[in-house]
């Protein structure tokens, strides 16, 4: 009777480090997209219409819903799909594409209440395709390890991805926020025709790469509430109001 051969060989540094470094950027757009940036663009930029019968959070909350109704529907298939080694690589491949390709499409979200659902829509794909993706990547765990490597190399992937999204979110941080201008809020008191001077003075602000925010008292006979000033205070630099009609 034969003896069973010895186990496969762990794969090459360079291989564990180039499996952990993917765990790098899908914790980084998972952070980014889903959690910090581009999710806050769309509910307080995007979104930023009080007119609008649904609020921006509820249409973030039902993008994230049906995201994570895919992920459970095709995640069970994926796994099985990815059960023959040579489909591993080909499908994480075509599953980072796609997420590399919605993120890209982002950037044609503009700051404007017209594109909040294309936005949704761009960041409910993204995270399901993200989440897919890492059944063929956790499944290529059993091609880079052996029985005594299996926990080391699995540590090394998680903080890999830990350490990426943070040094992604610190370089988005230091490139696209901090360095903005001043926020300049426009208070619309209620009287008639005061959106219409404060959307003209809008756009003028907005040429001139200021950034804006909207917001309105609930009656032009009282002082802004308590809140509301709270509000401005925290989100802007400095306010204009419109004083009349």
């Amino acid at each position: 009777m034969s003896e069973p051969g010895p186990p496969a060989p762990a794969a090459g540094r360079l291989r564990v480090l180039a499996w952990a470094l993917w765990d790098c950027g899908s914790t980084g757009v998972g952070a980014i997209v889903v959690t910090f940036v581009f999710s806050v663009y769309l509910t307080r930029s995007v979104g930023d219409d009080p007119s609008g019968d649904t609020s921006p959070a509820s249409g973030l909350g039902w993008a994230l819903f049906f995201s994570g109704v895919t992920v459970a529907l095709l995640a069970p298939v994926t796994g099985v799909w990815v059960d023959a080694a040579h489909r591993r690589r080909q499908t994480l491949a075509v599953l980072t594409t796609m997420v590399v390709l919605l993120t890209s499409a982002m950037s044609l979200i503009r700051d404007d209440p017209s594109y909040l659902l294309a936005g949704l829509l761009l960041l409910g794909f993204t995270a399901a395709c993200n989440d897919l993706a890492s059944v063929p990547y956790n499944a290529m765990l059993r091609q880079l390890t052996t029985p005594d490597t299996y926990g080391r190399v699995s540590g090394f992937g998680w903080a890999a991805g830990y350490i990426g999204s943070t040094v992604l979110l610190l370089v988005v941080y230091a490139g696209f926020i901090e360095g903005d201008g001043p926020t300049v809020g426009l208070l619309d008191i209620a009287k008639p025709r005061g959106d219409v001077f404060l959307d003209r003075l809008e756009e003028r602000l907005r040429e001139r790469g200021l950034a804006t925010r909207r917001y309105k008292k609930p009656t032009n006979t009282r002082p802004a509430p308590l809140p509301l000033q709270q509000q401005i205070a925290t989100e802007v630099n400095l306010v204009i109001e419109g004083l009349s009609d």
